[in-house]
């Protein structure tokens, strides 16, 4: 692409743009302005003038849906999609990301790969860090796909999901050398775990796995584990609104638990889309709590267990997430009596079944917002808790009618 791209903060930038977030930076039109086009961008039509540079290929703009710029589509292009002066049609982009939303008019010739790099231009956000929601529904296609082939509405909204690579608070603990992950005593732990680690695969998963530590763990804390997709998340329903998918009262849950837990999210995806959805769910820089350190699928193994089975009953392969990795690393704060790892699937706490608790799934998150309540009685029981010494007492399949009273 033709131009320097200027980063979040740069004083170059046009004058009237807004700060819309800590991590990037959105250019505002005027009201009634309408979005320019994609054609000027190198990779996909004319290149940019010298005069207009990177900012006017791309045309990301937050969203001026007033008479005037409803009338200027009318005029461009009728219903359905526009059309360019040489009569290809148009697609109208309307993008949510970081509280803002965002505008563009593009080719419908435009592919996968030179959407995410318009996107780019305006969001300083690497393809390789965005995840859009609702732009299709299942898998996002080939980067080499048409938008034309996609069946999409005119305008199409949709969410990006993704943060600048500068602003990604990096661990502050060093990747565990083979020899410090391999000093864990087996006697420490589960047979199953035992076999787990006779696995050569499992034992250099084990042997890589590293904390990423965000926020240090405080003195005298219970630690909290919290799955992500359809524990606090719903990952698959389509919205315009990202908190639609976020779990009723997750922040109010979250805040009121801080106190007494330090609080670790462990998810079964990759690192860049764990800090993708926190990110963007308002979990990573809240100010009333805080997140330790994150853990992704890395950090889990696959075991054979009756947890899941084959279609004729047999024990089936499947991924866990084993707390003995977490507890290895911090020997003198966090262990069994004083752990509890919420996840909506509970094979993935099979080999540590005394310190899991199954919680029902969130699914189609905008129409459940109304009726969905786990996170609030989830929050009681975990205060409940507190005056608890050793949550190996516990059976966490009764935490709904836990009676104990509620800590001081």
């Amino acid at each position: 692409m033709s131009g320097t791209t200027a980063p979040p903060g740069d004083p170059t930038r046009a004058a009237g743009s807004v700060v819309t977030s800590p991590f990037a930076e959105a250019t505002v039109l005027p009201a009634g302005q309408e979005p320019r086009t994609a054609a000027s961008h190198p990779s996909i039509g004319e290149a940019a003038s010298p005069a207009t540079g990177s900012l006017a290929a791309a045309a990301v703009a937050q969203v001026a849906d007033d008479d005037n710029s409803r009338d200027a589509r009318n005029n461009s292009g009728g219903a359905g999609a526009g059309a360019k002066a040489d009569g290809e049609p148009t697609l109208r982009l309307l993008a949510t990301w970081n509280g803002g939303r965002y505008s563009m008019q593009v080719p419908a010739s435009t592919t996968m790969g030179q959407l995410k790099r318009l996107l780019e231009d305006e969001t300083h956000v690497h393809p390789t860090r965005q995840k859009l929601l609702g732009l299709v529904k299942g898998k996002l296609p080939a980067d080499d796909v048409p938008l034309r082939s996609l069946e999409l509405k005119d305008p199409h909204p949709f969410i990006m999901m993704g943060t600048v690579e500068s602003s990604i608070p990096r661990s502050t603990a060093a990747p565990a050398t083979p020899a410090a992950a391999a000093s864990a005593p087996e006697s420490s732990l589960p047979e199953a775990l035992n076999d787990a680690q006779r696995d050569p695969a499992n034992k250099q998963a084990l042997a890589a796995t590293h904390i990423r530590i965000i926020n240090e763990p405080r003195p005298n804390r219970r630690l909290l584990v919290l799955d992500l997709d359809y524990t606090l998340f719903d990952c698959k329903t389509p919205s315009n609104n990202i908190m639609d998918l976020a779990r009723p009262g997750l922040h109010e849950f979250l805040a009121a638990v801080y106190p007494y837990y330090d609080i670790c999210v462990w998810s079964q995806t990759s690192w860049r889309w764990v800090e993708a959805k926190i990110t963007e769910l308002g979990m990573l820089l809240h100010s009333k709590y805080k997140i330790a350190f994150v853990l992704d699928e890395t950090s889990m193994f696959s075991i054979t267990s009756m947890a899941r089975t084959t279609r004729d009953g047999r024990p089936a392969r499947h991924m866990v997430k084993p707390l003995e990795l977490i507890w290895s690393k911090f020997p003198d704060r966090f262990s069994a009596k004083n752990t509890i790892h919420i996840d909506d699937l509970s094979r993935n706490f099979v080999l540590n079944l005394q310190s899991g608790l199954e919680i029902s799934p969130f699914r189609n998150g905008p129409a459940s917002q109304a009726t969905d309540r786990e996170l609030y009685a989830l929050s009681r029981y975990l205060l409940l808790l507190v005056i608890v010494p050793d949550f190996r007492t516990l059976d966490h399949k009764q935490w709904k009618t836990f009676g104990n009273p509620l800590p001081k």
